[in-house]
């Protein structure tokens, strides 16, 4: 009879615990903030290649004048 009882205890906490797990995993929402962040550092990166590229321009730029006037 205990055995019985503490089988069925089990079974109950098992449960209980794997209904609140999936509850939890139902509200849990992706942040948009954390979309938000993510954007911006896509647009950084995006503008620092585009910078350095740029950069890369006038360091060749400035290597051809002093070739010419040198």
């Amino acid at each position: 009879m205990k055995t019985k009882l503490l089988v069925s205890l089990c079974v109950a906490a098992v449960l209980a615990v794997a209904i609140a797990l999936a509850q939890d995993k139902e509200q849990t929402k992706p942040d948009p903030r954390i979309d938000k962040l993510l954007e911006q550092n896509e647009r950084i990166l995006k503008n620092q290649t585009e910078i350095l590229e740029k950069l890369l321009k006038i360091d060749q730029g400035l290597l051809q004048v002093r070739r010419r006037s040198g």
